[in-house]
């Protein structure tokens, strides 16, 4: 990672790691998550806001690091 995070670009980001088993996993409904800055919520419901259709969202893989949630790619 870098020294100075405000140098980073809009396509990168940084998460804490302690070792945890890392999976990924395709979308399934029900997941709740905090999204960074933001209350916890329903992973569709964001999606849904950022005008991602339903057909697409199954697509889309998640990284989780033990049992959360730790990106959407």
């Amino acid at each position: 990672p870098p020294q100075d995070f405000s140098q980073k670009t809009r396509n990168e980001a940084y998460i804490s790691y302690s070792g945890e088993k890392i999976l990924i996993a395709p979308y399934s409904g029900g997941i709740y998550f905090r999204p960074l800055g933001g209350v916890s919520m329903k992973l569709s419901s964001f999606l849904k806001k950022r005008g991602i259709p339903a057909i697409f969202r199954r697509a889309i893989p998640l990284v989780f690091a033990g049992r959360q949630l730790a990106w959407v790619a």
